[in-house]
This record gives structure tokens, sequence and C-alpha cells, in this order.
């Protein structure tokens, strides 16, 4: 159905996050905690109002989008189908649940950041054009940038390499999407050119934003700069639209896949090793969106639906996992894990949450996780994608080794240097506010009918629960666990900066820099000394023809210039006459 303009939802949370600045504290919270149920009201009517759409219409499928006509182009701020239903959704309910978490922030600029940066997510899943995804695009990485500025002077450096990635991923996405428009006429976002310089430039745009290897650095460097509130926030929306827009874009493209395992890889090893508990969830985060662009890139139905499945619950279990991570580092002060000490006994309400999310992060059967993963793992058997299938259950291992440890070492170990500082529970709406989606994600697991229609594709019915693919899971889970024994014993958890691809431009392009530096400084001197020397032979020259002793300006007599002028003027004559 496409229908004359429409108010993009997104803006009801962007508008509160600019009030959230002149607001008293005492209607903060109503708005905080308001802006994000209208909005999901506001997708939803649209969502009622969804119909077939027609043959002539840049969309195909149930659809309700809102255009206008703008420089030539008809664009479509608003435009709501099955798939940018799922995202805008379980955005929504994000922004919630995490302003919920984030009510005790004193700053309230960074609050309203955190309004304007859910907002401009939710603007960029709903965009039906080029140029409409790309501004909201844009807002969500300066919102972003603010917000891990936000947590401090020690985030300043980060947030400058997290600008510059980004910045460069906008640039790489608008060259892609302008390429296309110049193309063929039109600015609808649909699937791009797998091929070519102009999906090239797009799918590089978006994988940097879905922290795809090698092209995550950014996200273990940036997030846990910020404050306890905006790392839960910055986890759930960047490398999630990200998502959304390579099903959206890229369905089907295999090469979605081996970047898919080797992104599940990075993020397991380096889960395994990290000793700080906010980056270790980071790279939690990376791995997650691994399985997901694997099922991108078989590109089935059923598999496209396990993507979006799966990004749908892995935004609410993480939220989890950040917020218990937060209230650690508020009680300890620190997110370094020797730091820690059997934060169950302080906080086992906390520990309760967070062992509940990281069984789910493991795919136990009964959580979310485990009917979304499983739509992804079908969905490569049944593509006859063998490889894929192998590697994704081994890697399913290494989640749970992960998984176990972020429960270990931040609430049942003593560290090697545990913090004499008293913790206690969060306040009772954090607590809240971890509760909400995690019971959502095992909602979910109990209803996986109900979810499976909520998808966008249709496909073939699917049961998660039968002996074959239960016995697996358990047998990985189980696998998982006794690895695990032996591998806390085995990894220290001294501090200690772990080498990334960031190396590349942190480390080695500065020393290259400095090194081709002096030699550029050298070259331009001499060149700069021989062009002066030129310079200042060619003004010699011309006062030696010009000066004031120069031959040109010495006295000449009548007699002599009337010689002259009488020889001109014969020479004139004899011209025309002849």
């Amino acid at each position: 159905m496409i229908d004359g303009f429409a108010f993009p939802p997104a803006l009801f949370l962007i508008f509160t996050g600019l009030a959230c600045l002149v607001l008293p504290a005492m209607l903060r919270p109503f708005a905080v905690l308001g802006a994000p149920v209208v909005t999901l009201a506001a997708v939803w009517s649209f969502a009622a109002q969804m119909a077939v759409a027609p043959e002539d219409a840049p969309f195909s499928g149930e659809v309700y989008a809102a255009s206008l006509d703008y420089l030539g182009l008809t664009l479509y701020p608003v435009r709501v189908d099955p798939l940018s239903l799922v995202f805008a959704t379980v955005f929504a309910i994000m922004a919630f649940a995490g302003g919920l978490y984030a009510l005790r922030l004193e700053d309230r600029r960074e609050l309203a950041l955190l309004q304007v940066y859910a907002g401009a997510a939710i603007g960029a899943v709903l965009a039906g054009d080029l140029l409409t995804l790309f501004v909201f695009w844009e807002l969500m990485a300066i919102a972003s940038v603010l917000i891990i500025w936000a947590g401090g002077p020690d985030a300043r450096g980060a947030g400058l390499r997290y600008a510059g990635v980004h910045f460069l991923g906008g640039a790489c996405l608008m060259a892609g999407a302008a390429g296309y428009v110049a193309t063929t006429g039109e600015a609808a976002f649909g699937p791009l050119p797998q091929e070519g310089v102009i999906g090239g430039l797009a799918l590089i745009g978006i994988l940097i934003n879905a922290a795809a290897w090698p092209l995550n650095a950014w996200l273990a460097d940036a997030y846990p700069r910020a404050s306890w509130a905006g790392t839960v926030f910055l986890s759930a929306f960047t490398t999630k639209t990200a998502i959304y827009a390579l099903i959206r874009g890229f369905p089907g493209d295999e090469w979605l896949i081996w970047i898919g395992i080797a992104t599940i890889a990075y993020g397991c090893l380096y889960a395994l090793v990290e000793t700080d508990l906010r980056r270790l969830l980071c790279f939690a985060i990376v791995a997650q969106g691994g399985f997901m662009m694997v099922g991108v890139g078989i590109g089935t139905p059923m598999a496209l639906n396990g993507a979006a499945g799966h990004a749908f619950v892995s935004i609410l279990y993480s939220a989890t996992l950040f917020m218990a991570a937060g209230a650690l580092l508020r009680g300890h002060g620190t997110a370094q894990i020797s730091a820690f000490s059997e934060g169950a006994r302080h906080m086992p309400q906390t520990a309760l949450l967070a062992g509940v999310a990281a069984l789910s992060l493991a795919a136990l059967p009964g959580t979310g996780a485990y009917i979304s993963k499983s739509l992804i793992s079908s969905g490569a058997g049944k593509a006859d994608a063998e490889l894929a299938y192998l590697l994704l259950s081994a890697a399913a291992a290494g989640v749970v080794l992960h998984a176990g440890r972020f429960v270990w070492v931040g609430f049942l170990a003593r560290g090697s240097a545990p913090s004499t500082k008293p913790i206690e529970e969060p306040g009772p709406e954090q607590r809240l506010a971890m509760l909400v989606p995690l019971a959502l994600v095992l909602v979910l697991a109990v209803v996986p009918g109900s979810f499976y229609a909520f998808l966008p594709e249709a496909m073939d019915a699917y049961t998660p629960y039968k002996a074959d693919t239960l016995l697996l899971q358990l047998q990985l889970l189980v696998f998982g666990v006794l690895a695990l024994y032996y591998a806390v014993r085995l990894i220290p958890d001294a501090p200690r900066a772990l080498i990334d691809t960031d190396w590349l431009y942190r480390r080695l392009g500065r020393a290259l820099l400095g090194t081709l530096g002096h030699g550029w400084l050298a070259a331009y001197a001499q060149a700069a000394e021989k062009s002066l020397a030129a310079v200042q032979r060619l003004l010699v020259e011309l006062y030696r023809i010009h000066g004031p002793n120069s031959t040109l300006a010495s006295t000449r007599q009548t007699g002599y210039v009337a010689l002259w002028m009488t020889a001109l003027l014969s020479v004139l004559v004899l011209s025309s006459v002849l």
C-alpha cells in the first residue's frame, strides 16, 4: 500500500531525546519510558495498514509505504513490511528496557543521546529508500560517537577512532547508493547488485557497521569506553541495523557465509581469552553477528528467518548480559575480571538473571537463541551447505565456552586481585530492566510457532524440538562445559592487551607514517631549497633587464628614436603597396 507522507515513528524518540535536555528531572522518566511505547504503537498502526503492493510499486509483498518527491526522486521515509516490523519492534522494546536501566544517569545530555540513537536506528530500519537510510545511518553514527565520549576522558581516543571508521563506512554506503540511483533512476531500498563496484562499496559500508571480520576492531575498542548505560544501548542497535541492511540488500550473497564463519571464529577466540568483562561481551556480539551473516549468505527463506530471528533474541539476552556487566562495573569500579570476587554472593538476583541470559547465549534448549540458531543451522543443511553446517556446529561449542566463562569470572570465581570495595544489587528498576528482555526470550522459546509466524519470510513448517536437533545441541553443550572446566584454569585473568586488526592503523600505520614522514620532510626541504634558489635567480635576471640601470631603462636621444620610427613607417607603407 503506497500512501501519502506519514510522520516517521522514529521522530518520537528523537524529539523526546532532545526534549530531555530541558525537561525537569521529575518528568524525564515519563518521557524516556513513554516515547518507545508511542513509537511501537505507531509502527504497529502502520503494520495494520499493510496490503499487497501493486505491480508497478518498487516493493513486493505486504507493505505500507509513505512516499514523497524530492529532487526528482520518490523517497519512502516510512516503509513497514514484515522484515522492518521485526527489527523496529525489538528496537522499541530495547529502547524501553534500556531507558528503564538508564534512569539513574545523572547526565541529561547522555540520556538524550541514548534516545536519539535508538530513534535513528528505528528510522534506518523503517527507511524505504537509500537516501533516508543514509540520513538515519549517519545520525546513528554521530549519536553513538557522542555516547562513547560521554564515558569520560579515557574515551576520547576510542571515540575518534570509532568516528573515523564509521564515517568511512558511511561514505562507502553513500557511494554505493549514489551509484545505484544514478544507474537505475530508483532510490527504493531493495536487493542491491552483488557484483561490481556499486554493490561492493555498499556491502563494505554495511559490513563495517556489522563488525564483520576483519572490519570489527572498532567494537571492542569503543563500546567498553562508554558508560555503564551507554554500553547497553550501543550493544543493541548499530550491528543489528547492519544485519537488517544485509538481509534487505544482499540476501543469498555467498561471500557472507565465509565472512560470517571467520567472524564467528574470531569472536569466540577473543572472547575466550579477554580479561575485560565488557570487552568479552563485545566479542560475543561479534560472534553472534557472524551467525546472522551466515544465514543471510545462505539466503533461503528459513535461513533468512533465522538471521532476523536471531537478531531479535540476541538483542534481548545481550542487553541483560551488558546490564549485569554494568552492575559489576559500578560495584567493583572496574571491568577487569581479576578484581571480581564471587559476585553471586553479593548480587544473587543479578547473578541469576545473567546466568539465564548466558544459557540463552549458549543456545540451551528452552531459550530463544536455540529456536533462532536452529533455523540457521537447518537452513544450511537443507541448502546443501554441508561445510557451513559443520562449521556452525563447531562454533556453537565455542559460544558455550565464552558464555560459561562470563558467568564464571563475573559471579562465581575469585579473581587474582579481588577488589575490597563493597558491592550491592542494582536498583529495583534496573533489575526489572534486566528481567523484561530476558522474560521475552524465554516466552518466545515456549511458543516457537508464533515466533516463526512473526518472522518475515514464508517457510515450511519447522519444529525445533526434534530428537536429533536436541541431542546435537545437548552434546555441544556438554562438550563446551567440559572444555570450559579446563579453560578457566589455563587462561590467566591478569590484565593484558590483545593484538587486534586495529593494530594496522593504531600501531603499524603510525610507525609507517613516522618512518615515511622523515623521508618526506627531507625531500620537501630539498625541493623547497631548490625552488627558492630558482626564484632568486629569476628575480636577479629580471632586475638586470628591467632595473633602473638596465638597457631598457636607459635614456635615448630624440634623433635616434625618430630614425627608428621613420624606418618602421617605411616598412608599413611598402607592405601596404605590395
